[in-house]
Protein backbone atom coordinates (compact mmCIF):
# COMPACT_ATOMS: atom_id res chain seq x y z
CA UNK A 1 0.00 0.00 0.00
CA UNK A 2 1.68 3.63 -0.72
CA UNK A 3 -0.04 6.49 -0.47
CA UNK A 4 -2.97 4.90 0.91
CA UNK A 5 -3.88 3.84 -2.24
CA UNK A 6 -3.39 -0.43 -2.97
CA UNK A 7 -1.50 -1.81 -5.79
CA UNK A 8 -3.50 -3.74 -7.83
CA UNK A 9 -2.11 -6.30 -10.19
CA UNK A 10 -5.46 -5.76 -12.37
CA UNK A 11 -3.90 -2.52 -13.06
CA UNK A 12 -0.17 -2.40 -14.55
CA UNK A 13 0.10 0.96 -16.16
CA UNK A 14 0.13 3.65 -13.14
CA UNK A 15 1.16 7.23 -13.58
CA UNK A 16 1.19 10.10 -11.23
CA UNK A 17 -0.79 12.52 -11.74
CA UNK A 18 0.44 16.36 -11.82
CA UNK A 19 0.73 18.25 -8.72
CA UNK A 20 -0.23 15.50 -5.97
CA UNK A 21 0.58 11.94 -5.07
CA UNK A 22 -2.20 10.43 -6.65
CA UNK A 23 -2.05 7.37 -8.62
CA UNK A 24 -4.38 7.43 -11.75
CA UNK A 25 -4.82 4.42 -14.10
CA UNK A 26 -4.90 4.53 -17.85
CA UNK A 27 -7.69 1.66 -17.66
CA UNK A 28 -9.64 4.67 -15.35
CA UNK A 29 -9.39 7.19 -17.53
CA UNK A 30 -10.96 4.87 -20.65
CA UNK A 31 -13.67 4.21 -17.85
CA UNK A 32 -14.53 7.32 -17.35
CA UNK A 33 -14.28 8.07 -21.17
CA UNK A 34 -16.68 5.26 -21.94
CA UNK A 35 -19.17 6.61 -18.77
CA UNK A 36 -19.80 9.93 -19.96
CA UNK A 37 -19.45 8.58 -23.60
CA UNK A 38 -17.26 11.56 -24.14
CA UNK A 39 -13.39 10.46 -26.34
CA UNK A 40 -12.17 14.15 -25.45
CA UNK A 41 -11.52 13.00 -22.12
CA UNK A 42 -8.70 10.78 -23.53
CA UNK A 43 -7.28 13.56 -25.65
CA UNK A 44 -7.02 15.68 -22.87
CA UNK A 45 -4.80 13.52 -20.85
CA UNK A 46 -1.20 14.28 -21.96
CA UNK A 47 -0.49 11.20 -22.83
CA UNK A 48 0.73 9.79 -26.09
CA UNK A 49 -2.12 8.14 -27.44
CA UNK A 50 -2.05 4.49 -29.53
CA UNK A 51 -5.03 4.51 -32.45
CA UNK A 52 -6.20 0.87 -32.96
CA UNK A 53 -6.88 0.10 -36.72
CA UNK A 54 -10.62 0.94 -37.70
CA UNK A 55 -12.19 -0.15 -40.89
CA UNK A 56 -14.96 2.19 -42.24
CA UNK A 57 -17.50 0.45 -44.75
CA UNK A 58 -18.50 3.78 -45.39
CA UNK A 59 -16.24 6.21 -44.93
CA UNK A 60 -17.26 10.19 -44.77
CA UNK A 61 -16.81 11.65 -47.94
CA UNK A 62 -19.12 14.18 -47.61
CA UNK A 63 -18.13 18.38 -47.60
CA UNK A 64 -17.50 19.47 -44.19
CA UNK A 65 -19.26 23.07 -43.28
CA UNK A 66 -18.32 25.75 -41.26
CA UNK A 67 -19.66 26.10 -37.77
CA UNK A 68 -22.63 28.56 -38.28
CA UNK A 69 -23.21 28.45 -34.48
CA UNK A 70 -19.95 29.43 -32.73
CA UNK A 71 -20.37 30.81 -29.66
CA UNK A 72 -17.61 31.64 -26.55
CA UNK A 73 -18.74 32.21 -23.11
CA UNK A 74 -17.17 33.65 -19.79
CA UNK A 75 -16.71 29.50 -18.10
CA UNK A 76 -17.79 29.39 -13.69
CA UNK A 77 -14.26 29.62 -12.96
CA UNK A 78 -11.57 32.87 -13.52
CA UNK A 79 -9.35 32.03 -16.44
CA UNK A 80 -12.18 29.59 -18.46
CA UNK A 81 -14.37 29.77 -21.13
CA UNK A 82 -16.67 28.09 -22.58
CA UNK A 83 -17.07 27.29 -26.44
CA UNK A 84 -20.45 25.98 -28.35
CA UNK A 85 -20.89 24.94 -32.13
CA UNK A 86 -24.11 23.32 -33.83
CA UNK A 87 -23.90 19.96 -34.93
CA UNK A 88 -22.56 18.86 -37.82
CA UNK A 89 -24.31 17.31 -40.57
CA UNK A 90 -22.33 14.10 -40.58
CA UNK A 91 -19.87 12.79 -38.07
CA UNK A 92 -17.02 15.09 -37.23
CA UNK A 93 -15.01 16.33 -34.19
CA UNK A 94 -14.47 19.94 -33.32
CA UNK A 95 -10.68 21.41 -33.46
CA UNK A 96 -10.63 24.64 -31.36
CA UNK A 97 -7.75 26.94 -31.65
CA UNK A 98 -6.79 30.20 -29.79
CA UNK A 99 -4.71 33.39 -29.79
CA UNK A 100 -4.12 36.30 -27.58
CA UNK A 101 -2.15 37.92 -30.52
CA UNK A 102 -3.01 39.29 -34.00
CA UNK A 103 -5.75 37.05 -35.47
CA UNK A 104 -4.65 37.27 -39.01
CA UNK A 105 -1.38 35.53 -38.67
CA UNK A 106 -2.01 31.87 -38.62
CA UNK A 107 1.16 31.70 -36.87
CA UNK A 108 -0.30 33.00 -34.30
CA UNK A 109 -3.15 30.81 -33.34
CA UNK A 110 -2.37 27.44 -30.85
CA UNK A 111 -4.69 24.27 -30.91
CA UNK A 112 -6.42 23.72 -27.41
CA UNK A 113 -7.60 20.09 -28.43
CA UNK A 114 -10.08 18.21 -30.08
CA UNK A 115 -13.70 17.76 -28.73
CA UNK A 116 -16.01 14.71 -29.51
CA UNK A 117 -19.42 17.07 -28.17
CA UNK A 118 -20.54 20.65 -29.71
CA UNK A 119 -19.56 21.96 -26.06
CA UNK A 120 -16.02 22.56 -25.07
CA UNK A 121 -14.20 23.81 -21.75
CA UNK A 122 -10.97 25.74 -21.95
CA UNK A 123 -8.72 26.54 -18.94
CA UNK A 124 -5.44 28.16 -18.11
CA UNK A 125 -6.51 31.11 -19.87
CA UNK A 126 -4.72 34.34 -18.37
CA UNK A 127 -7.26 36.68 -16.69
CA UNK A 128 -7.93 40.47 -18.47
CA UNK A 129 -6.19 38.85 -21.41
CA UNK A 130 -8.41 39.51 -25.20
CA UNK A 131 -8.27 36.21 -26.84
CA UNK A 132 -9.64 35.29 -29.95
CA UNK A 133 -10.88 31.58 -31.09
CA UNK A 134 -12.01 29.51 -33.75
CA UNK A 135 -13.27 26.33 -34.43
CA UNK A 136 -13.57 23.63 -37.38
CA UNK A 137 -15.07 20.32 -38.13
CA UNK A 138 -12.63 17.60 -38.90
CA UNK A 139 -13.73 13.86 -39.69
CA UNK A 140 -11.90 10.90 -41.35
CA UNK A 141 -12.37 12.21 -44.67
CA UNK A 142 -12.01 15.49 -44.77
CA UNK A 143 -11.05 19.14 -42.88
CA UNK A 144 -13.84 21.93 -42.70
CA UNK A 145 -13.12 25.36 -43.17
CA UNK A 146 -12.49 27.96 -40.27
CA UNK A 147 -15.43 29.54 -38.76
CA UNK A 148 -15.14 33.51 -37.86
CA UNK A 149 -12.89 34.31 -34.75
CA UNK A 150 -14.56 35.22 -31.64
CA UNK A 151 -13.22 37.18 -29.10
CA UNK A 152 -13.62 37.72 -25.21
CA UNK A 153 -11.44 39.48 -22.95
CA UNK A 154 -11.22 36.42 -20.27
CA UNK A 155 -12.09 37.25 -16.65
Amino acid sequence: MENGFSQSPAYPEKAYAQGGPYIVSAYHVVMVSLHRKDPSVLLNTGWDLKHRASYNKSPNTGKLTVPSKFTVKHGTVSGTVVATVNRAQTAASVELQVTDGDPSLEASWKGLGMFFQCRMEAKGLEPARRYHFRARYQSAGATGPWSQHVSLIVI
